[in-house]
């Protein structure tokens, strides 16, 4: 009987030190990601906690550096690896969004839809962001339908609206969609990321002046916020209207996402800062050495045609 207390006594000590130290990773995490990229921001990690592979925790606090950074690929394998040691809702919402960012629609709903059948604290916010993956699967009733549900059980909420103003945009009915950004922007206005989607629906109505000034309110608040510097970058390398362009700015913006996140979006917008400086060779080269590397055949597309334009010294301009 001693010997059994002995036993027990020993396992719920060694829950309660997994209970204390859990919470160091997300701390480590959190203050990795202020490193200014993704390789230093692990180095930090890994050298501030202890790798263990049978920790859940390991795993999704080493996700979130991935996706600050826009690795949504290493992202998703860390949070699948968390979820192999531990079934975990938070991190099902967590991969789904990574998905989304990989275009991975179909992928995402499934992690949103195994949020839902549990019923747990996550499940409206889990509607909200199945329909975000409906709409780009074309699923527009189906997205719709989960709004509803939403707003009929959950009520008015910040989630929801800047939901339904995402999902207006994808329905491309920018009006609408600023209605409900501007309803979230009321419910919390020192929110960085509205200020940079209502950015977006005023650079979708040819407001670039409104969207620059939206967009740069929210790098004043986060100056490396990533998105925002990307779109920035991006209208000032193919702003329709000249006197917004800035192909110099664009190439220094873009070049910085670039190197911190490798991503093809960045080489995308870099090459169309130098197209704007006249240096279509350096463009044509920049997109030669990412075109084949995507599985994204819809990118690889659009690279292509940006390309061709490039060799015969065209810019791209685009609202």
């Amino acid at each position: 009987m001693f010997f059994r207390l002995i036993a027990l006594f020993s396992v719920l000590a060694l829950f309660a030190c997994a209970s204390d130290y859990s919470p160091v990773y997300f701390d480590m995490s959190k203050q990795a990601m202020k490193s200014a990229t993704v390789d230093e921001a692990l180095k930090a990690y890994e050298k501030s906690v202890k790798h263990n592979p049978h920790s859940p925790d390991y795993y999704n606090a080493r996700g979130d550096i991935y996706y600050n950074y826009g690795r949504y690929g290493d992202a998703v394998n860390d949070y699948t690896q968390s979820l192999r040691n531990n079934s975990n809702s938070e991190v099902n919402m967590k991969r789904g969004r990574a998905y989304m960012k990989l275009r991975y629609f179909k992928d995402a709903s499934i992690d949103f839809t195994s949020v839902i059948d549990r019923h747990n604290q996550h499940l409206y916010t889990a509607y909200v962001e199945r329909a975000k993956a409906y709409i780009e699967l074309g699923m527009t009733k189906e997205a719709l339908r989960d709004l509803e549900k939403t707003k009929k059980r959950a009520g008015d909420s910040l989630d929801l609206n800047i939901a339904l103003g995402e999902v207006y945009i994808k329905l491309n009915d920018p009006d609408k969609a600023k209605e409900y950004v501007q309803k979230a922007l009321l419910m919390d206005p020192e929110n960085i990321e509205l200020y940079l989607l209502r950015g977006k629906l005023y650079y979708k109505t040819k407001d670039a002046n409104q969207a620059i000034t939206d967009i740069k309110a929210a790098l004043e608040r986060d100056p490396s916020l990533i998105q925002a510097k990307l779109e920035l970058a991006r209208i000032y390398a193919t702003c329709p209207l000249e006197i917004y362009r800035d192909g110099k700015k664009a190439v220094e913006m873009a070049r910085d996402v670039y190197e911190t996140t490798n991503g093809l979006d960045a080489l995308i917008v870099l090459a169309a800062g130098y197209a704007e400086l006249g240096d279509f060779k350096k463009a044509v080269s920049l997109l030669d050495s990412r075109i084949e590397s995507t599985k994204d055949y819809v990118m690889q597309d659009d690279m292509r045609v940006y390309k061709r334009a490039y060799e015969e010294n065209r810019t791209i301009t685009g609202w």
